[in-house]
């Protein structure tokens, strides 16, 4: 396989989900696995990489189109007066407000997903709803399940049904991550429902997904109880498009609420907004003198 197809097909594939840009080297290595263009192989990640690297250096793939969330950035450069300062916060502060759109549902729904790599279409679906997406990257550290409990408490506290959305690969580890979950809770006295909303077998079906034997990882204890249920499977959350995922993140949400009670909340938000921003316009005018 060489250079050219790898990049005509990436650049195909990136063009195609602009609306989720910027996107990960590993969501775009799934989406070609998807297509059927590339095996799922190591060395095929490591191919692509090097391809993807000097196609943005010579200019055929946009640069703004992929990142790297594993390295961030930290700190901060400065402004450089305190009025810049106000003016860009001061006009941005209308969007930073979201009311609770949950508060008049029955249940209080949060997000868990295996991947960080797949942030942009969790953030696009839940985002309509105010709700809160936890990014595992694998099996959750003892403190974002202390904070997750901590949430959930409230919400029965406030008479609210808990439920957890969880999206993983549908492989050994995907599926135990899932169920560790709820067994964490349990240390908290906190019982709360956790869907499994993808990856699950039908979907693997339906939407025909890639699956590689050879990917199942025989020396994980739980690999015998994995094929037991499931059969030869290995399946990446990657290999759905965003477009799905933001999909299926909507259905599972929307089967949960009330929508008369989340457009009426929605209407709230939108007449609170409009306040703030007039509110922001009397400001920015003293700011101004």
């Amino acid at each position: 396989m060489d250079y050219e197809s790898r990049v005509n097909w990436s650049r195909e594939t990136i063009l195609d989900l602009r609306d989720y840009w910027p996107l990960t080297l590993r969501q775009i290595f799934y989406q070609l696995v998807s297509r059927l263009l590339i095996p799922n192989k190591q060395g095929q990640y490591k191919a692509l990489s090097a391809a993807l690297s000097r196609a943005r250096k010579e200019g055929v793939i946009p640069w703004e189109a992929i990142e790297d969330r594993t390295r961030p950035l930290y700190g901060s450069a400065g402004w450089g007066s305190a009025a810049s300062f106000l003016h860009h916060n001061l006009e941005a502060l209308p969007d930073f407000y979201h009311r609770n759109l949950m508060w008049s549902q029955d249940c209080y729904i949060e997000l868990f997903v295996e991947k960080q790599a797949l942030i942009t279409p969790f953030e696009r679906a839940a985002g309509q709803y105010h709700l809160l997406v936890n990014m595992g990257r694998g099996y959750s550290s003892t403190t974002v399940i202390k904070e997750m409990a901590d949430r959930l408490e409230t919400a029965v506290d406030g008479g609210y049904d808990p439920v957890i959305l969880a999206f993983s690969d549908l492989d050994p580890s995907g599926v135990d991550l899932v169920d560790n979950l709820s067994r964490q809770f349990l240390d908290f006295d906190l019982e709360p429902e956790v869907q499994r909303v993808a990856l699950i077998f039908d979907q693997v079906e339906e939407y025909d997904l890639p699956h590689d034997p050879d990917a199942l990882k025989m020396t994980d204890a739980r690999a015998k109880h994995f094929i037991e249920e499931y059969g030869q499977y290995a399946v990446e959350l990657d290999a759905l498009s965003p477009a799905m995922l933001e999909e299926l993140v909507r259905g599972a949400v929307e089967s949960r609420i009330d929508r008369d009670s989340l457009e009426e909340q929605i209407e709230i938000e939108a007449e609170e907004r409009e306040t703030i921003s007039a509110r922001v316009d009397q400001w920015l005018g003293q700011v101004e003198e």
